[in-house]
């Protein structure tokens, strides 16, 4: 199991070609989407890295305008006292009755005071997903693991379209097959057991 390092957490676009299991389409319908407060508030992670989950608006940032079903996501690092430009789109989805997170980044800070540079004009908008399990402590969120996708499609087990380049496989299924995916092998330790995870507490 790897914990996701700060580096990561604030960089999760540029690592995700080797640490998370990427797709070109989401993982909900608008038929999936549900109002929710699972996640609101502010959480603290293993690395002491602090996650800002906040309502997402639907237009103009005013009241009547807010949109339960998904949050804007932003990351504040140890040591420092503003959370990060770059933020992520995130909607909850429950599927087989389990909760599943859909993560896309919405917004990316720029290396450059002058806009994008030539690398983040070659960043390719994609989408990763993860298991959330919720208790009493605190929310674990569970990255699908992409050696464990790469085993299923060199044994000609994964039943989803895909491209691959240089190593990284890029989900290219719709909606429907990637939720029948999620939910055939979200029981399956070996999904999981070497991805991506974070331990999130609730902070005061």
């Amino acid at each position: 199991m790897k914990n996701l390092p700060e580096y990561l957490v604030i960089s999760l676009c540029f690592l995700a070609v080797s640490c998370l299991v990427i797709s070109v389409h989401p993982l909900y319908t608008k038929q999936d989407l549900f109002a929710n407060d699972l996640l609101l508030g502010h959480w603290v992670d293993q690395d002491t890295t602090t996650w800002q989950f906040e309502y997402s608006y639907k237009g103009e940032e005013i009241p009547e305008n807010i949109d339960s079903t998904a949050y804007v996501l932003r990351f504040r690092e140890k040591g420092k006292t503003d959370f990060s430009s770059s933020e992520f789109k995130v909607h909850p989805v429950k599927l087989g009755g389990v909760y599943f997170l859909d993560f896309f980044l919405e917004e990316n800070e720029p290396d450059s005071e002058d806009g994008p540079d030539l690398f983040d004009l070659h960043l390719f908008p994609v989408h990763s997903f993860a298991r959330l399990d919720m208790d009493a402590d605190g929310a674990t969120i569970r990255w699908f693991d992409p050696d464990w996708l790469r085993e299923l499609a060199e044994s000609d087990r994964l039943e989803l379209n895909y491209e691959l380049e240089d190593g990284t496989y890029l989900l290219t299924a719709p909606t429907d097959q990637l939720q029948d995916f999620v939910v055939k092998y979200v029981r399956e330790e070996a999904a999981f057991e070497d991805g991506v995870t974070s331990i999130l507490k609730r902070s005061e």
